[in-house]
């Protein structure tokens, strides 16, 4: 009985592993010395003024916390946006080393929060949400200063 759950059990693992890291990249440009890329296989899901994507950077130099083991040469973070206020959050945070094997992560889980606090920072000039923003707006034929 267990040769036939195994298989079933590697499809599994496979098919989650392989749900992960199914992201489609693509650089975002702007007046930043930073490198910043936007998840394009998201842009489907924004629908209205609130939405989440994620945003790849490149750190150069790397990075180093205390908290965290081993210098950061990328991070990945999901920010949550809202369009209306102008503001947005991050909902998670994972970092990368020079192989880009994992090294960290962190899961903010503002879901269930009031929006007041789950959009807690201004979107910046050249900041990579206002990158992305401009991006998004620029492929839908409108114009973002």
């Amino acid at each position: 009985m267990f040769k036939y759950f195994l298989p079933l059990f590697i499809f599994l693992i496979i098919t989650v592993q392989a749900q992960e890291t199914n992201h489609k990249w693509k650089q975002l440009n702007g007046n930043s010395k930073q490198k910043y890329w936007y998840d394009s296989s998201m842009l489907d899901s924004v629908k209205n003024d609130n939405f989440s994507i994620w945003i790849l950077q490149e750190h150069n130099p790397p990075m180093v916390f205390d908290e965290i083991k081993g210098e950061i040469n990328r991070s990945k973070t999901l920010y949550t946006v809202d369009l209306k206020s102008v503001k947005y959050g991050i909902l998670k945070v994972v970092y990368y080393d020079a192989m880009n094997k994992e090294i960290a992560s962190f899961d903010y889980n503002t879901g269930k929060f009031t929006d007041e606090v789950k959009y807690t920072y201004p979107v910046t000039e050249d900041s990579p949400v206002y990158m992305f923003i401009k991006e998004y707006f620029s492929k839908k034929g409108k114009f973002v200063k």
